[in-house]
Formats: C-alpha cells, structure tokens, sequence
C-alpha cells in the first residue's frame, strides 16, 4: 500500500526499500503539523492548511470528504460507561465505541461465578469468559452504534439483572456447540496502527488514550506535506449489514453507514477505582480484541492478582471464540 503513494513513500521508505529495523526515523513534516496544532489549536488541523492537504488529498484519490466536512466536525464529549465490579468502580469508554458497555456487561456476568475459585488460567476461568463473551459479541452486532442516530440500550445491556440472567444460561462444563458457531475470517496481524497510553500524575489523576488508524498505515495515504496518514476507519461501518468487516465481526443496521455518523469501534480506554482512589488504568490495541483484552486485564488483577506478573503480557481470547 505504502509504495502506491509516494507522500507515505517518501516518509517510510529509503532508497527505494522500506525502512528496516535499526533505521532511524524523523517525521519532521509531522512534526512540524504538530506544532501549528500546538500552536494555534483544532482549527490548524480542521481549518487551516493541514485541512487543505487532507481535502486535497482525498479530491485526489476519490475520497468524500471535503474541507467544509472538516470545518463541520466537532468532538463530542460523553459521559463514560460506568459499572461495578465485586466493589472497584470500573469507568470505560462510551459508544460509538461498544468498548466500555461489553466490558461492564460481561464483567457482569462474570460476577455471578466465583472465578478467584476456578483459579487464574484454569480450564472453568476460560470457559465461562469465553461463554460470557459470546452473549456480549452477539448484543454488539444487534444493538451498537452511533448513539446520535440509534437508541442504544446501553442501561438494558449494562443491568446486573441482565447479566445474571445470562450467567443462568451458562454451562461451566460443557461450551456452546460448534455447531452454533459460525465460522469468521481470521482478524489480520494487529500493528503499531492502534497506540494506547495510560498516563497518572502524582495526585492520582488518570487519562487512558486509544488512538488508532485501523489497519496497518490506514489508507497507506499521507496527506500532502502533513505528515499525518489518513485512517480506513470507513471499515468500522457495516457497509453492508450481515457481511463481516476486516475484523470478521458482522454488524446490522444500527452501525450503517450515514452521513455526519461516527462508526462502531471496540475501543476500550478503561479506569478502575477503588475506594474513591485510582487503581488501575489500562487500554490495548488489537482491533476486535480489544474488549477481551481489557477485560481480562481487569478480571486478572481483581480476581486473580496477577498485576505482579503483568496481564498485558497474558494472550486474550481470540474474537472468533468471543463472538461465536
């Protein structure tokens, strides 16, 4: 993709092959885009000559968005998805991310079973999250979506009457038939593309950051002398409802694409607090994985005490399990 393009060429590759481990990278136009955002704030990136190269761009290679698109666009502030779990308070992100509803609900679920009992890794452990987590993948394919254009019943699914109900229909000795579950394509390898950071101050403060172009280099494209590539996040729609995306997760009506519409994700920036005092800060790459990821972050720290052997290091369930 990258050697399509020669703005992206130019940055990433070096007399004619891409860059090599032990290459040093500068990002200098980058950098310097950076600076005028510094500088002068949204509008540099959503007004000013950095909109320009991105409309240009994207006049270029037939994209649809425009300047005035650019100048239109603002971020919304929501209010987090909150839940409880076995007494931490756990704060995640909202939708149009199914990140932080899926995460509380299954935690949920998980509530009902006493998983310190069934011991970290165990075969019961693995069987009753990989259980609980396909409930979750099928609500997100039925359900999720932009909340400025469906009604998300974000209160129904997040319910502890809900998920005890659900947990009722879990089987700690036997999985769900295969017969049941319909084969996905396998997710492709997930890269640098997605980038999450925690960061707390000395006052306990805490900022969990995902930030992601999708795939691998997004479009492939960098817009003019920017530096900033631009993303495939389009993917993240359902183009066409009931036909998996990149990720081999299948969408429905509610994630269709619409003008002005923000597109489903699985991101999960997350916050755990513990009498009233931060606990745990945590996010993960991994597109369609990142809510099995985190979760068992969350679930390995509170119900197993694994933050001293560290849960990022300890593999996720792979999305096909999860979304059944």
């Amino acid at each position: 993709m990258i050697p399509q393009h020669e703005n992206s060429k130019a940055i990433f590759w070096k007399n004619g092959e891409p860059l090599k481990k032990g290459d040093r990278l500068v990002q200098k136009n980058l950098g310097k885009s950076l600076e005028l955002i510094a500088e002068h704030g949204p509008d540099a990136f959503y007004k000013g000559a950095i909109a320009d190269q991105i409309a240009d761009e994207m006049k270029k290679h037939g994209g649809l968005i425009t300047k005035a698109d650019l100048a239109g666009y603002k971020a919304v502030e929501r209010t987090p998805v909150s839940g409880e779990y076995r007494g931490y308070e756990v704060y995640s992100m909202p939708p149009p991310s199914s990140g932080g509803i899926h995460i509380v609900q299954i935690l949920n679920i998980l509530e009902n079973f006493d998983m310190q009992k069934y011991g970290f890794g165990s075969a019961d452990a693995m069987q009753v999250m990989a259980e609980a987590e396909k409930h979750a993948y099928a609500d997100r394919s039925e359900y999720l979506g932009d909340p400025d254009f469906v009604n998300v019943p974000w209160q129904a699914l997040t319910s502890k009457a809900y998920a005890k109900a659900i947990a009722a229909e879990i089987d700690v000795n036997k999985a769900k038939p295969s017969s049941q579950i319909r084969p996905g394509k396998l997710a492709p390898y997930e890269s640098n593309q997605t980038t999450h950071f925690s960061v707390v101050d000395k006052d306990g403060n805490a900022v969990a950051v995902t930030y992601t172009l999708n795939t691998t280099f997004g479009t492939g494209i960098v817009a003019g002398d920017s530096g900033i590539l631009l993303n495939n996040q389009m993917d993240d729609f359902s183009a066409k409802p009931g036909v998996p995306n990149v990720y081999g997760l299948v969408g429905g009506d509610a994630n269709a694409v619409e003008p002005k519409k923000r597109p489903l994700s699985s991101m999960s920036p997350t916050i755990v607090v513990k009498d009233g005092k931060t606990w745990l800060v945590t996010g993960s790459p991994g597109g369609s994985r990142i809510i099995t990821t985190v979760l068992q972050m969350v679930v390995n720290t509170i119900d197993f005490g694994d933050e001293r052997r560290g849960s990022h290091q300890r593999a996720a369930f792979p999305p096909s399990m999860a979304a059944g």
